[in-house]
């Protein structure tokens, strides 16, 4: 039976680093996009927000100070019934100068994907960018998009993600956010595997040619199940925009109820993903996780079992200092290293947690309940 399981661990450990390492060193490998002079495309910003009022200033004021053509590019914030001050933040901060769109989403027209489809079919541009409500942008955001866009073959491409520095919690988290970046980043150059609604760009057209979200019956996953439509409709399609000077920061949950809940819900939309690789690399990830907590535990009351258990662990800890490392060049967050000890041991029972609630029927966010 002890031989049984060191070779699972041991088989387990294996599938972890092959999925992990290989994807982060051709992350670090890979060279950074390099813009060309190009004609600047015209490029509609889309963003839905709900009870934003205290977050989507620092959006707007980033907005602002983008670096692109004023005339090349406007702005759509779709309110999706906000109880709270959001337009009114909005229109006090705008001038009539600027191109910006405030949409309101009917009666009929409920949550971000809702959101998202009556702003982007309100658009102008050929090239619909989305970011969220409480984000911050760089200054070259719109260069780099539409640089990407001169090869007229691509269709999207999923541009890179942080959370911005503010509490334990966006340094706790950061590990995961740039293990996942890592990983969209360095999967082979036309198959990217994870997106983020919080920096993506893609072609109007596409949108609508691949459906839109009309057939989606998830509450999470506009950008996920996006991805994986155009990828399937044109599979050399989508790219990751390998660019430092594309890099969005995003505001890490509140606190810990906040970060389980936004777990489950991308969780959630697993089950209308059908992409195999996708399903094996979150299984595999999850009870590699499940291995340094274990050893704390056995390590009590079965002491005989603290050696092969403990090298497991170790292993398991190294292959994730090799993955943070290969990421520092790109992000230049070595912070993270200060809370590696304590994401590796708790971690894992927020994933068991954040899974447990994603199998429930119904699901709450933004003060609103939903079905899953």
């Amino acid at each position: 039976m002890k031989d049984i399981l060191s070779a699972i661990i041991s088989l387990l450990l294996a599938a972890y680093s092959m999925r992990l390492l290989v994807p982060a060193i051709r992350f670090f490998f890979r060279k950074n996009f390099r813009r060309t002079e190009n004609e600047n495309h015209f490029i509609s910003i889309v963003v839905a927000a709900r009870n934003e009022e205290t977050n989507i200033g620092k959006l707007i004021s980033s907005i602002m100070q983008l670096e692109y053509p004023s005339d090349k590019f406007e702005i759509i914030i779709v309110d999706d019934h906000s109880d709270d001050e959001t337009v009114q933040r909005v229109e006090d901060m705008i001038s009539d100068e600027m191109n910006f769109k405030i949409l309101r989403a009917g009666a009929n027209e409920n949550g971000k994907k809702a959101a998202l489809t009556k702003g982007i079919s309100e658009a102008k541009g050929e090239i619909i960018a989305t970011t969220d409500a409480d984000c911050s942008l760089p200054t070259q955001w719109l260069q780099e998009i539409s640089s990407a866009f001169s090869n007229e073959e691509l269709q999207l491409f999923v541009g890179p993600v942080i959370y911005a520095r503010k509490n334990f919690l966006s340094y706790f988290f950061q590990n995961e956010q740039l293990a996942i970046q890592v990983f969209a980043g360095g999967s082979p150059m036309n198959d990217p595997m994870f997106a983020s609604g919080a920096n993506l760009a893609y072609r109007r057209k596409i949108f609508f040619k691949t459906g839109g979200y009309a057939n989606d019956k998830y509450v999470s996953g506009d950008d996920m199940m996006l991805l994986y439509r155009v990828k399937k409709k044109y599979p050399a399609g989508c790219r990751f925009l390998h660019s430092r000077a594309s890099i969005v920061h995003t505001l890490a949950p509140a606190n810990w109820k906040e970060a389980i809940q936004q777990r489950s819900r991308w969780l959630s939309k697993m089950k209308g993903m059908k992409n195999t690789a996708l399903r094996f690399t979150a299984l595999v990830v999850f009870f590699s996780n499940l291995i340094v907590p274990a050893f704390l535990f056995i390590a009590v009351y079965q002491s005989h079992a603290l050696f092969p258990l403990g090298i497991a662990a170790l292993y398991k800890m190294t292959v994730d200092v090799l993955l943070l490392s290969l990421s520092v060049p790109f992000f230049g967050e070595r912070i993270v290293f200060l809370t590696f000890i304590p994401a590796e041991i708790i971690y894992p029972f927020v994933s068991i947690i954040a899974i447990a609630m994603s199998v429930r029927k119904k699901m709450k966010w933004k003060k609103r309940v939903w079905n899953n």
